[in-house]
């Protein structure tokens, strides 16, 4: 038995085709054609604008083979991500936090098909979390698929998850409850500063390869300007340091993510800064490393999990048939 887990989120797409019993992911497709792309595009009417997302979405699943739309044994399609809101395919309510991070937890829009050739699958949307000052969306499945995957024990202790991302999640966990969490801008101001800011110019020159002298040395500036409070002063010194010194390019990129990812991690830094609490950083490769290197400076006395790739990339896919599993079982039907 098959299913296809979808992880849709602002700026990315990505459907994986998974063997259920052995827990394998057979094929993965995916593009950088997130809901904030397509909701340009997409029509205002909701009925309207939940059909073309169904037609983008069955033609992407198409990619995935033979084994997706073998009618025989139709594999159930569960979504996650930005899909489930205003900018995606329908836009579901959120479940409530503070939380236990179970798959009852959730909710499941069911009431939703796809056009040919995938009618008759089973499709789920799952929503997001609120809390009273913050959502989420996708992350909950990610969160939920981490626990499971690191065997964390529901012991009451108190672990930070740092999730990289568009919009960066911090979670605190007790066990395996959601106690609260924070969001921060850091993936989308980086793209905006690149593109869009007095900065642009001197973050796209060519420059010489960034050396591991040349981390160190960015590093050492930019943290220290962070713990006097002038992060976003120093912003402004890439550019400055670009016009005296020459300093673009790679360099820039480099003081850019620091002083972005720097303020995130200082901000984590004074809530555990009365306790060596546990801290959990789950990205992908390259801006993880950032983000372990910062945190290893910024929290020397925690105890820092890093996740590796091939996990990480299957925590979305565990969340999803956790959720499958639970739908199937005795306890979800006397819920119905």
């Amino acid at each position: 038995m098959h299913f296809i887990s979808v992880d849709w989120g602002t700026s990315s797409f990505r459907a994986r085709l998974v063997d259920r019993s052995k827990r394998k992911i057979i094929q993965t497709i995916s593009s950088l054609e997130g809901c904030k792309i397509l909701a340009r595009s997409a029509p205002v009417k909701e009925i309207d604008r939940e059909q073309f997302f169904t037609v983008f979405l069955a033609e992407k699943l198409l990619k995935l083979g033979e084994e997706a739309v073998n009618r025989n044994s139709l594999c159930p399609i569960i979504i996650s991500g930005m899909a489930s809101s205003a900018i995606g395919l329908r836009n579901l309510p959120y479940a409530k936090a503070p939380c236990w991070l179970s798959p009852e937890a959730l909710l499941v829009d069911s009431n939703l098909s796809l056009p040919a050739p995938f009618e008759g699958s089973r499709v789920l949307l799952v929503s997001g979390l609120s809390s009273s000052d913050n959502v989420m969306r996708g992350e909950e499945c990610e969160l939920l698929g981490l626990i499971d995957l690191l065997a964390i024990p529901n012991d009451g202790r108190t672990r930070h998850v740092v999730l990289p991302g568009t919009h960066s999640k911090q979670v605190a966990l007790a066990g395996h409850r959601l106690l609260s969490f924070r969001t921060y801008m850091t993936g989308e101001l980086f793209e905006l500063i690149s593109k869009h800011s007095v900065l642009s110019v001197t973050l796209n020159q060519d420059s010489a390869p960034l050396r591991d002298s040349d981390q160190r040395e960015i590093e050492d500036r930019c943290l220290e300007s962070i713990i006097a409070g002038l992060g976003l002063s120093s912003l402004f010194h890439i550019r400055a340091r670009h016009l005296l010194e020459d300093c673009c390019g790679d360099q820039a990129k480099y003081a850019l993510s620091v002083l972005l990812i720097g303020l995130e991690l200082a901000a984590l830094a004074q809530q555990t800064a009365a306790n060596s609490s546990a801290v959990i950083i789950a990205g992908s490769t390259t801006i993880s490393d950032i983000y372990v290197r910062l945190a290893r400076r910024l929290l020397p006395a925690a105890d820092l999990t890093v996740i590796q790739s091939t996990i990480l990339d299957a925590t979305v896919v565990r969340g999803h048939q956790l959720i499958l599993d639970y739908l199937a079982s005795p306890q979800a039907r006397q819920r119905d």
